[in-house]
């Protein structure tokens, strides 16, 4: 890989760990919101509300890539989602319900976006590609719940997510000055024609299933596991932060090794291999106590997690170019 498309690639492993930035720095200061006066039932259904629209919000990338460059659409989704906090300026529940809502929405554009930017440009090696940007999303990703915590501790849980918003938006910026890149083959007009296009083509299908079943109950630990070990477990805020951030951190080091693993063997053993240490390790975060037994579980579900991510693209570019 030249060293300027290297270069992108970090950059684009530090905005993938924005795009979820976000919402991660949300789940630790769930006590805190629900401290002044809003129900388990209100918080879950909004941040329901967000992976919904996250999800289907996706399948409006495609008519996008047709009209506007790929850069510019990851630009416009950061700048956007960012900002989205602003509404938390606005008391109650109708402040944090626009500003998840609004920053699902945005956010969605980014993952098949970015997918499709890296697959047009390094094809060649596109599971590496594919690990370094998941990698770097990690890395930096970890970083979000101790942040928002630090932040909500001492300016409040609303300043908190502003000021990550605005992170976000600020970092969008030099997406505009990256190279275009040459395209390599990537049909987007073939693949997103429509759902139903899509899930006519059975390999697409399964891998939108795996796709889907692997990611529900993921996102439900990533949401509710610092409350979960506060309430449960006996962890305090500060260690549920902690837990959360050594996940992400462990996550990295999964992105890494599904990439490398995935180009020598091929996709299909790391997603079954990423499966399987994903069963054991919730199992085991159910029966396992004591906070260094914990914190290497919830590790271990990391690695398993986020090990899948590189193949797991790397097949959907694959065969949508067939």
């Amino acid at each position: 890989m030249k060293q300027r498309w290297l270069e992108v690639l970090v950059y684009m492993g530090w905005t993938h760990s924005l795009n979820h930035g976000l919402f991660i720095a949300i789940t630790p200061l769930i006590p805190m919101i629900i401290s002044e006066g809003y129900s388990y039932l209100e918080i879950g259904l909004l941040l329901s509300l967000y992976l919904l629209l996250y999800s289907f919000g996706s399948l409006f990338s495609a008519p996008l890539l047709r009209l506007i460059e790929d850069r510019k659409i990851l630009f416009s989704s950061l700048m956007l989602q960012g900002s989205s906090a602003l509404f938390l300026l606005v008391p109650g529940l109708t402040g944090l319900s626009l500003f998840i809502a609004l920053a699902g929405v945005f956010a969605s554009l980014y993952h098949p976006v970015s997918n499709i930017f890296i697959f047009n440009r390094f094809r060649e090696k596109v599971n590496i590609a594919m690990g370094i940007h998941g990698t770097g999303g990690n890395f930096a990703q970890f970083i979000f719940p101790l942040m928002s915590f630090f932040l909500a501790v001492n300016l409040g849980w609303r300043t908190a997510l502003i000021i990550t918003g605005l992170t976000v938006s600020l970092s969008s910026i030099p997406y505009l000055a990256t190279p275009r890149g040459e395209k390599t083959g990537v049909k987007t007009e073939r693949v997103f024609k429509g759902f139903i296009k899509v899930v006519s083509q059975r390999p697409l299908l399964l891998l939108i299933c795996f796709s889907l079943l692997f990611g529900l109950y993921y996102r439900g630990i990533e949401v509710f596991l610092p409350t979960y070990l506060n309430s449960e477990k006996g962890f305090s805020e500060e260690a549920s932060s902690v837990a959360l951030s050594m996940l992400l951190l462990a996550g990295a080091l999964g992105q890494y090794l599904g990439g490398i693993i995935g180009d020598r063997l091929n996709e299909a053993t790391v997603l079954l291999s990423a499966s399987i240490l994903e069963l054991v390790s919730l199992m085991l975060l159910q029966t396992v106590s004591g906070y260094a037994l914990i914190m290497l579980t919830t590790a271990l579900l990391g690695l398993a997690f986020y090990s899948h991510q590189p193949a797991a693209n790397s097949l959907f570019g694959k065969k949508s170019a067939e």
